[in-house]
């Protein structure tokens, strides 16, 4: 280390760096700070790209613009020559700045995720575990040097900031661009095609281009962040690139400075190079889509335009740019090669016969309980049974056969039929494994869940639950309020009965969410509160929802339309009518009163309800208050309405002893009250004047 690095150029490159990195690094922590203002109202469980997704443009920034200050001091003759007369050898002057980059590059995002971190320790609203700021940081770090790696390779070829931005985005994209195509083609012609087995192949094999490409491919990129394979492809690929950057830098002549290329070829070689994207575009089009003739002369019309101003502009002279015109075909030669060349390998794929004797594994992707082995993938927050179940082989006889089936080309006429597609991993005894997407019918549906009845394993993971932890995120979708002990409480019953996914019934009463980590990924597991699946667990919802329901009701300041007392022990049900009539109905003696209602006795009336205890929590019920507002009837099968007064009813339908919401929207307080202040109850409203009901 003390031949390859110098300090005292570590000094000066340190130095150099430090304002474009400190400007990116502040940007970057200020683009935070609107965050602040757009915190979740309940808490939330994040990926890893979403703890903050801004940081996930750094890699391309950070990484681009370093390559541009640490190489563009070549640019001229000048700077060139006095940096490449110290006394030190390049390899250590190439080490030495990229090892400035580095300490800055990690500096700028230690900065940031620290941020990120302090913020939402006061806000509070997110949980993160600390392994996921780890993850986080390798990934932009590693992301980021790659960017200045490849991008310095194009500083390194050229001496003039026009050809050094060029060039730089062309070694970064232009190898990955090309696996792109490929990649096209074989979703396009391959059967349920989903991905390579060999992952570099892959969009997201690397990690600089897939932050980028996986979320426009899959929704999201937390898969590509969680595995292994991203991570030790990209530090190959860092290397390499260092590696071949410091050897171009140890060739690289000083008269490069202050022109495009080394020789008048170099510059036309580049030229034409910058040229491929479009030509492997143009060609696929034309392959796949029957692009029109029109269309592709027009396109290569404006390819041409291009190439003349860039050849321009490096050459300094139209006239030598039309010279090269003849670089124009051969570029167009090449890209057209390149995309019958992956074309042609892609269609050996399609010669790949699954054999359903062959299959040793078939692991299922996007399961939930709703729709068992075959239900969708939320990217974000994948369902929790789905994490278990990606571990279940499924493999045996009926589902070999149905893989084996299915991976045949599709009748399209036969479409109609079909009812179900999912992605499958399918593990062959000769070692291959394929990413296909499966699509079968809906009888091949119930065999396959049928030849799963004695798979053990298969069967705990239908049932499979995550444990209560409270550094979790557990809430109502309806309810707020609810501490941890209440959702507990709700949530260990729900677990003892045959509960529903999200989803499945309409008549739910409420929605338990709980959100939280299966190693590093983010699960969400939501359990639907119903009368005919969960009593229990919706015996001790009503108790929290009674609780805040009295508490709303104290808080009221206008008449309610109407307002039943039920008083079991008595026989008696007092009717309020606002501010207009009282009723007493005495079920013993079946005889009704009526009295005249006054503004003063109503809120006396309500003053002594509200200062009764709520016995939800301890079952003691001796006085119930049915609370009944006034509801439009098109909201009847959904009464989530306000009604008069500003209670909220809920669509609470359970048994007589809890509350119950009808059509008209009641909603019934369970209370407990002594025999004091039952009288002093009953005496206020006997004091009032009887209604005559001749007059």
């Amino acid at each position: 280390m003390k031949t390859a690095i110098n300090k005292k150029i570590f000094k000066e490159q340190f130095r150099r760096l430090r304002l474009p990195m400190l400007i990116i690094a502040v940007a970057f922590v200020a683009c935070q700070i609107g965050d602040a203002f757009k915190l979740p109202t309940r808490l939330t469980i994040e990926s890893i790209e979403g703890i903050v997704p801004i940081l996930f443009a750094f890699p391309y920034v950070a990484g681009f613009i370093a390559a541009l200050s640490v190489f563009s001091v070549y640019n001229k003759r000048s700077s060139c020559d006095f940096y490449l007369a110290i006394p030190v050898k390049r390899t250590t002057l190439f080490l030495t700045s990229t090892l400035a980059v580095a300490a800055w590059t990690a500096i700028g995002i230690a900065a940031s995720i620290l941020f990120a971190a302090v913020l939402n320790l006061f806000g509070g609203f997110h949980i993160v575990q600390l392994a996921q700021y780890a993850v986080l940081f390798c990934v932009l770090f590693i992301s980021t040097m790659l960017v200045y790696a490849m991008c310095s390779i194009g500083c390194i070829v050229t001496g003039r900031l026009f050809s050094n931005i060029v060039m730089s985005q062309v070694v970064l994209w232009l190898p990955r661009f090309f696996l792109l195509i490929i990649f096209a083609f074989a979703q396009s012609n391959v059967s349920g095609f989903v991905k390579f087995s060999f992952e570099p192949l892959n969009p997201t094999g690397q990690l600089a281009c897939g932050l980028l490409l996986a979320p426009l491919q899959m929704g999201s990129s937390n898969g590509m962040l969680l595995s292994l394979w991203p991570y030790i492809y990209s530090l190959i690929l860092l290397v390499a690139a260092l590696a071949v950057g410091c050897i171009l830098f140890n060739r690289r002549r000083a008269e490069l400075a202050e022109t495009s290329a080394s020789t008048p070829r170099v510059q036309n070689i580049q030229a034409a190079i910058t040229l491929l994207f479009a030509w492997m575009i143009l060609v696929t089009y034309f392959v796949e889509l029957n692009f029109e003739v029109s269309a592709l002369i027009s396109t290569s019309v404006l390819v041409f335009v291009w190439f003349l101003i860039y050849q321009s502009v490096c050459k300094r002279s139209l006239v030598k740019a039309l010279k090269s015109i003849g670089w124009y075909f051969v570029s167009a030669a090449v890209g057209t090669a390149l995309v019958l060349g992956a074309r042609a390998a892609v269609e050996l794929l399609n010669n790949v016969e699954v054999d359903a004797n062959d299959i040793k594994g078939i692991y299922v992707e996007g399961y939930s309980r709703e729709n068992l082995a075959f239900g969708y993938t939320d990217f974000d927050n994948d369902y929790y049974e789905n994490y278990v179940m990606r571990e279940v082989n499924q493999s045996n006889e009926i589902t070999n056969k149905i893989v084996a089936e299915a991976l045949e080309p599709v009748d399209t006429k036969s479409i109609y039929y079909v009812t179900y597609q999912k992605e499958v991993r399918i593990e062959l005894n000769s070692g291959v494994t394929l990413y296909r997407r499966i699509v079968i019918s809906e009888g091949d549906k119930a065999r396959w869940e049928a030849s799963l009845q004695d798979n053990q394993q298969y069967q705990n993971a239908l049932v499979a639950a995550p444990d209560m932890d409270r550094n979790q995120a557990y809430y109502f979708e309806r309810l707020n309020g609810a501490s941890y002990e209440q959702l507990e409480a709700v949530y260990a019953a729900a677990m003892e009965e045959n509960y529903a996914e999200y989803g499945s019934d309409r008549s739910n009463v409420d929605i338990l969410i709980s959100k939280g980590y299966y190693g590093l990924r983010p699960y969400l597991e939501s359990i639907e509160i119903t009368v005919q699946n969960t009593p229990n667990a919706l015996n001790e919802y009503t108790k929290i929802r009674n609780g805040e329901i009295f508490e709303a009701f104290k808080t009221l300041k206008e008449p309610i339309y109407r307002l039943e007392i039920l008083l079991p022990e008595q026989g008696l049900e007092i009717e309020v009518w606002g501010i207009k009539e009282f009723e007493i109905w005495d079920s013993k003696t079946e005889k009704e009163v009526t009295f005249e209602a006054t503004e003063q006795a109503y809120f006396e009336l309500m003053e002594q309800l509200c200062s009764l205890k709520d016995s939800a929590l301890t079952g003691e019920v001796n006085l119930i208050v049915r609370v009944i507002g006034e509801m439009d009837y098109y909201y009847e099968e959904y009464p989530y309405d306000t009604y008069e007064g500003g209670l909220y009813a809920y669509n609470i339908i359970v048994d007589n002893a809890y509350t119950r919401a009808s059509d008209n929207g009641e909603i019934r307080l369970c209370l407990s009250a002594d025999e004091e202040e039952i009288d002093a109850l009953l005496t206020l409203i006997n004091t009032l004047p009887q209604k005559d009901w001749d007059s």
